[in-house]
């Protein structure tokens, strides 16, 4: 995580300038959006969350098992 705050820090005057600059490194994209829901989720251990993602909702780790087999919804995930 260290990486993405050393980021953050170079941009933090601008924040429109940091999301640009994360649509190009999609790796520090995906770092920072797992590490969100990680601090959500500890705050907030008996709620499924979801992120909105374009024009679909995602859900991860154990929520997404628990609303897979909640809602039957097939289980996909990326390779």
């Amino acid at each position: 995580m260290f990486e993405l705050e050393k980021h953050y820090e170079q941009y933090s005057d601008d924040i429109y300038k940091f999301i640009y600059f994360l649509t190009f490194n999609k790796q520090l994209a995906e770092d920072l959006m797992q590490d969100t829901y990680l601090k959500i989720k500890e705050k907030h251990p008996d709620t499924l969350i979801l992120f909105r993602l374009g024009d679909f909702y995602e859900l991860f780790f154990e929520d997404a098992k628990i609303a897979s087999r909640v809602l039957q919804l097939t289980l996909t995930g990326k390779s």
